[in-house]
């Protein structure tokens, strides 16, 4: 399958509920996109399908791209140490989870069973866990643990198969 062309139907960006999660002012771009070769972590058919990974310096303010409750945060794990990545995860209303990954060490800056808002600070950037690189690996699950679900950002220029490998893209 050629990268970023992963079978499913993803939903209108013009109507998404989702916002990219860092700040306007800020362009960052995709250094690994959706559906990516068979042999990488996005590979079409993984529960990882779907996600994107965003280059970004370690310790940039991570957004709530959608409002939601906490589930879990760790927060325990040095950049660069290779071993387990920090994490928050959000659940949303209709039920989908909303994963921020590889956060630095201390990156949550919120709590299990907060209610947190859109465009809320959640996280700060790292490079933790299996990670070669200070980047936000972001993706939504349908589910808790159900895999990756297409996305798309409302809130920047149009995205109809979500954000595109390679391309830098900014809050509008």
């Amino acid at each position: 399958m050629q990268p970023g062309m992963c079978p499913g139907s993803y939903p209108d960006w013009t109507t998404s509920p989702y916002n990219l999660p860092w700040a306007a002012g800020s362009s960052f771009k995709v250094g690994q996109g959706s559906c990516t070769g068979a042999a990488d972590s996005h590979a079409a058919g993984t529960s990882d399908a779907f996600a994107i990974d965003i280059d970004m310096p370690i310790g940039t303010k991570v957004l709530a791209a959608r409002a939601g409750t906490v589930t879990a945060i760790e927060g325990q794990y040095q950049d660069g140490s290779k071993q387990k990545a920090n994490f928050v995860k959000i659940q949303h209303d209709d039920g989908t989870v909303a994963q921020y990954f590889h956060l630095t060490m201390n990156g949550p800056q919120v709590s299990v069973g907060e209610r947190v808002t859109q465009g809320q600070i959640v996280a700060l950037s790292g490079n933790t866990g299996d990670s070669s690189q200070p980047h936000l690996h972001f993706q939504v699950d349908a589910c808790a643990g159900q895999g990756s679900i297409p996305v798309t950002f409302k809130n920047t220029v149009p995205n109809p198969r979500g954000l595109l490998e390679g391309r830098a893209y900014a809050p509008q």
